[in-house]
């Protein structure tokens, strides 16, 4: 399986969509662009979605409303598959150009405004990093043995995957994290997590008895992420044509190529409820 850390010397491998179906305007592609599905979906046939996802990524919580919304009211099959945030999967990759930063802390405070989203900054991140005083600042991630919050965040990602209750998970947790509703999220983390329909006090003592059982989870995850040749987040694709549509503002691309696959809308929509998002495809 691929290791979590994916920065300089990474080499994906070849046959993975982006690559495949590359496009230069001079050379053709290796790969055509699939057929659609519409001959064999339908309103109780769904269309199996994957969303690559990081518990520290604030464009995946801007997305989280639209991508519930999307999996409430139309007939996809959608599973939020958790990945390590960038900073612990590409530390050598993770200060990015000068500009990244500003421009993080400012746009993601413009679309949550736009989406009518609240939204803060997590206290604590999910992560340990050195960006506090930022612009002097080193971006430095601290080690996985010093990391306090992330890999039980992961890991209960992960149980909520094997349960088949990823969307009830990120609705909840995601949802506490990134909200700005507490000061501190740590104390309302069990909550959350059972919220979600999740049993938190037998899943941390088991974390500690089978931790690989989760960690191989999170790296097939991993393995499926790097496939659509795209490592950012969210990231959604068709499960099994691995399209990338990378990032918040491609969920109305990702609609369009879901309506070309049969998108339709269910009779009855289904758990997790969102309200309609301000700015839906089919407004």
């Amino acid at each position: 399986m691929t290791e979590y850390n994916q920065g300089v010397g990474f080499k994906p491998p070849h046959n993975n969509w982006a690559f495949e179906h590359y496009n230069d305007d001079t050379h053709p592609p290796k790969k055509p662009m699939p057929a659609p599905m519409t001959a064999n979906v339908n309103a109780e046939i769904p269309i199996p979605v994957q969303v690559f996802w990081s518990m520290r990524s604030p464009y995946s919580y801007l997305a989280l409303d639209r991508l519930l919304y999307l999996a409430s009211n139309y007939n996809v099959d959608m599973t939020i598959k958790t990945v390590y945030p960038v900073a612990i999967r590409m530390p050598s990759l993770i200060s990015g150009p000068w500009y990244k930063w500003g421009w993080v802390m400012n746009d993601t405070h413009r679309v949550a405004k736009m989406e009518g989203i609240p939204y803060r900054w997590p206290k604590p991140d999910p992560i340990v990093q050195d960006i506090a005083n930022f612009p002097d600042c080193s971006y430095a991630v601290a080690p996985m043995e010093k990391q306090p919050y992330i890999q039980t965040l992961v890991r209960l990602a992960a149980a909520a995957q094997l349960e088949g209750q990823s969307l009830e998970y990120q609705h909840n947790v995601h949802r506490l994290i990134w909200d700005g509703t507490n000061d501190d999220w740590q104390p309302h983390l069990q909550g959350a997590v059972e919220a979600a329909g999740m049993d938190y006090p037998a899943l941390t003592k088991e974390f500690k008895e089978n931790p690989k059982k989760f960690d191989d989870v999170a790296a097939k995850n991993a393995d499926e992420h790097v496939m659509t040749g795209h490592g950012g987040v969210p990231n959604m694709s068709i499960t099994g044509v691995n399209e990338p549509f990378f990032g918040q503002d491609r969920i109305v691309y990702f609609f369009k190529r879901l309506r070309e696959n049969g998108l339709t809308t269910r009779r009855e929509p289904v758990p997790p409820f969102v309200s309609r998002p301000l700015h839906w495809p089919d407004n």
